[in-house]
């Protein structure tokens, strides 16, 4: 598919920098989560796989988002993952 490195790296910033760069950080404390997500953990699996990426990439699988108040719409793998390594802010996308 590719010819060389070079190539593979602009497909890879083309299909990753729009994400990359419509990021903001905010400090993690000011993340507010909805009683919906604090009902129900993710299941083992999906934790599990999580961390497999997280630890092997050093950044999360999933992006957070949140809204205009700091309320978590998506990626609360990320905030769990990102609560217990104490993180102190953190990238989130805002919708």
């Amino acid at each position: 598919m590719f010819k060389n490195i070079k190539e593979k790296l602009l497909y890879w910033f083309k299909i990753n920098a729009i994400d990359f760069f419509d990021r903001e950080m905010i400090l993690f404390k000011d993340i507010r989560i909805p009683k919906e997500f604090r009902k129900h953990y993710p299941k083992k699996s999906k934790m599990q796989e999580r961390w497999s990426y997280y630890n092997k990439y050093q950044e999360p699988k999933v992006a957070m988002i949140v809204d205009k108040d700091n309320v978590l719409v998506d990626g609360y793998t990320t905030y769990l993952i990102y609560k217990k390594i104490g993180v102190e802010k953190a990238s989130v996308k805002r919708v």
